[in-house]
Parts: C-alpha cells; sequence; structure tokens
C-alpha cells in the first residue's frame, strides 16, 4: 500500500478527521479491491456494498470483516474522532495480515 503517512499525520495534527478518513477509507478500499482482482480479475468496483459481497465471495474471513466493517462504518453516523478511531484499526488490521 502507498499511504503517504506525512499527509496524514498533517491532517490529523489539523484536527481535519474527515480528510484523514478520507485517505484511509481510499486505502482499504483499493486493497481490498486488488486483493478481489486477484481472484477475479475481470472485478470492477462500483460501490461498497459490491465489494463487500465480493470480499465474500472470494476472500478469507479477516477481509471479509475488514469490507464488513468498512461497510457499516460508511453507513453510521457517529462522531468523526470514533469513526477515525475504527478505521485506523481496520487499516492497521489490513496492513497487518498483508505482511
Amino acid at each position: 500500500m502507498n499511504f503517504d503517512k506525512d499527509v496524514f499525520f498533517n491532517y490529523l495534527n489539523e484536527k481535519d478527521y474527515v480528510s484523514c478518513m478520507d485517505m484511509l477509507r481510499q486505502e482499504i478500499v483499493h486493497a481490498l479491491i486488488l486483493r478481489v482482482k486477484e481472484k477475479d480479475p475481470s472485478f470492477e468496483y462500483s460501490t461498497l456494498g459490491i465489494l463487500k459481497i465480493y470480499c465474500f465471495k472470494y476472500l478469507n474471513q479477516p477481509e471479509q470483516q475488514i469490507a464488513c466493517n468498512l461497510y457499516d462504518l460508511d453507513n453510521e453516523e457517529i462522531s468523526s474522532s470514533s469513526t477515525l478511531s475504527k478505521m485506523m484499526e481496520l487499516y492497521k488490521h489490513l496492513v497487518d495480515i498483508n505482511i
């Protein structure tokens, strides 16, 4: 993954949580898309809901859980700091299982 930590921490220091969440979401979605495409090269991303379905079809339980949690976070209305914290956990878990 090509995550620009300097930009992320700059946003974090400025308390721009929306930009932080957007960066994390983009990275998580991109990583899941790449993993799905390993199993189905014809897959084209359209929505997070469709990505979640394909994660359940092709990927292992950890990636399925990440897709589910990201989908839930996208559809919940909770505070920015709480959402950011959960997204950071998802990203960390995704990076950990990638190693």
